[in-house]
Order: structure tokens, then sequence, then C-alpha cells
């Protein structure tokens, strides 16, 4: 007579999988702060700034930044060479080290914001930031004044 049933490998996967490991959580590697965006009525252009948190053992990378707000949104930086302003972008991200911190400012590191599309009263930019090692996080980035405030 054949038996029916889960041969008990499978069963004790099975419940392996669904018991959890019943502590605290352990809290993300990377997280974001801080996040905000100015977007400039009329100029075509905006920025968004935040820092990111890296409490984990290893270096990652901010490779890109995504937003349905804009038409395009890219990592850059404002650079002074020659006691000329410019601005470089980083297509290939911008690194974020172990334990250490990755900021992006106003006249710094930023995430240009080109041709961004807001609704009326929006308060806040949706973000999607993607990391070669953390993979994907979203944000809210909120809205700025003109003042940066």
């Amino acid at each position: 007579m054949r038996r029916r049933g889960f041969p008990p490998i499978v069963l004790g996967l099975f419940l392996a999988a669904c018991a959890g490991g019943g502590g605290d959580p352990v809290p993300p590697a990377v997280t974001v702060s801080a996040a905000r965006a100015q977007v400039m009525p009329g100029m075509g252009h905006g920025a968004a700034y935040f820092t990111v948190h890296n409490a984990g053992p290893q270096d990652d990378r901010l490779l890109a930044v995504e937003t349905p707000a804009a038409r395009v949104a890219e990592l850059h930086e404002s650079l002074e060479q020659d006691g000329v302003m410019r601005m470089v972008a980083h297509p290939d991200g911008l690194p974020l080290p172990a334990g250490g911190d990755l900021v992006l400012a106003p006249g710094g590191k930023h995430v240009m914001l080109i041709d961004p599309q807001l609704p009326a009263g929006a308060r806040s930019l949706p973000l999607t930031l993607r990391f070669e090692r953390a993979g994907e996080l979203a944000v809210d980035a909120e809205l700025m004044g003109m003042g940066g405030s």
C-alpha cells in the first residue's frame, strides 16, 4: 500500500520557511534621510538632495535615481574649476562607503531633474534610488520653497 502525504524532508523545509526568525527584525543596511527637492517653475529643471547612510560592512554604489515626476533624473555634481562652476554628470553612479554617508546637497552632488512635471499642489516628489548591492529604495522627497526651506 502506498502512503500519501509529504515526505518528511519537504514538510521540514516548509515549516522552517514559515517559522521566521522569532527575533527583532534586522534594520536595512542602507537608509535615506533629509530627502528634499527643489523645482523651479518654468525653468525646465530642478534638483533633489538627500543623505544616504550605509550601516553595512560592504561598500555600495548609488547607480541611478528614477522618478515619474521628471522626464530624466541624473546624478550630477557641481564643481569649481579655475574659478568657474560647472556641472559634471556621474553616469556610473556615486560611491557609498561601508559605515559611511553619501551626502547630496546644494552646491555639490545632487540629482538633476530634467523637465519636471509635478501635479498642482504636490508636496513631495517620489524617488526610486537604485543601489548596486542594496537594490531599490523608494523615498518621498519633500518639495522645498525657492529659498531652500
